[in-house]
C-alpha cells in the first residue's frame, strides 16, 4: 500500500581544498560526504550557486538509475535485530528510501511502515516487499509533517539527522515527538554520519530521556557508498545509537 500525503538536500562548491573544508564543516549530501561529491566535479562551475539547493540529491532520479542505491542494511544493525526482534511487532522507518532497513525489519517479523518523500523509493520498496511476501506499507510524506497516530516496537532514523543550523530545532523536535510513540521494551535505532558534533547532539538529547530509555548499544559502523552506474565509491563511518524503552510514558 502506498499512501501519498513531501526534501532534496544539497551542498558546497570549489575543488581541491573545498573537499577538505567540506569535511571540516561536516557537510553531507544525500548520505555521502560533501568532500566526496566535490571530488567528482570537473570544475567549480559544475555546481553553480543557484543550483546548490537541488543539484546533488534528487532521489527520485537517483533511485530510477540505482535500484539499491545505499546497499544492504548495516551488518551490525541486522545482527542486533536478529537477536532482539519482536516477531509480530510494529516498526516505523522514517526516511526509508528504497526500503533497505524496512525490508530487513519485515524479514524478522515486524509489520513495517516506511515513510519517505521519494515516490520512486517508496514504490520500489513496496514492489520488493510484495515479491518477498513481506508486511510493509509505504507512505509518501515529508518526515516532519507526517502525523504518527500509533505506537511502535521499533523506530528507525537512518542518515536522517544532520543537526545543521537550519534543521537542528526541527530534528530535535522530531526526536522528542517519537519518544511518545515507542512501546515499552521497544527500540529506537539512530544512525548518523560520524562526527563529534552529531554524536554530541545525540548524546545530549539522550540525557533528557535517559529516565525512560536505556542505552543498549552504540558504536561506529564502516560503510561503503557505491554507485553501480558510475562506479563512484566513497568510504566513511556512521555512529549507531540504540535505545530501549524501559518505562512507558
Amino acid at each position: 500500500v502506498v499512501v501519498a500525503v513531501g526534501e532534496i538536500r544539497a551542498g558546497a562548491g570549489e575543488l581541491g581544498r573545498l573537499s577538505e573544508l567540506a569535511a571540516e564543516a561536516d557537510l553531507w549530501m544525500g548520505g555521502v560526504p560533501a568532500g566526496a561529491w566535490i571530488g567528482r566535479l570537473s570544475s567549480p562551475l559544475d555546481l553553480l550557486p543557484a543550483q546548490k539547493s537541488t543539484a546533488m540529491t534528487n532521489y527520485d532520479e537517483q533511485y530510477q538509475i540505482e535500484k539499491n542505491l545505499f546497499g544492504s542494511p548495516y551488518a551490525e544493525f541486522e545482527t542486533f535485530v536478529s537477536q532482539h526482534a519482536l516477531r509480530g511487532g510494529k516498526a516505523l522507518d522514517l526516511g526509508c528510501g528504497q526500503g533497505r532497513d524496512a525490508l530487513m525489519l519485515a524479514e524478522y517479523g515486524y509489520t513495517v511502515t516506511g515513510v519517505d518523500s521519494s515516490h520512486v523509493g517508496v514504490a520500489q520498496m513496496i514492489d520488493m516487499a510484495k515479491a518477498r511476501g513481506l508486511a510493509v506499507n509505504g507512505v509518501v510524506a515529508n518526515l516532519y509533517d507526517y502525523q504518527i497516530t500509533e505506537t511502535f516496537d521499533a523506530i528507525v532514523l537512518d542518515s536522517i539527522l544532520h543537526f545543521a543550523k537550519a534543521d537542528r530545532r526541527k530534528e530535535l523536535a522530531l526526536l522528542d515527538r517519537l519518544v511518545s510513540h515507542i512501546n515499552e521494551n521497544g527500540f529506537l535505532f539512530l544512525f548518523v554520519h560520524r562526527s563529534r558534533k552529531k554524536e554530541k547532539e545525540l548524546k545530549s538529547w539522550y540525557e533528557g530521556v535517559a529516565s525512560d530509555f536505556e542505552l543498549v548499544k552504540e558504536g561506529y559502523i564502516d560503510y561503503v557508498y557505491e554507485e553501480m552506474a558510475t562506479r563512484f565509491q566513497s568510504e566513511f563511518q556512521f555512529y549507531m545509537l540504540i535505545l530501549k524503552r524501559i518505562r512507558a510514558g
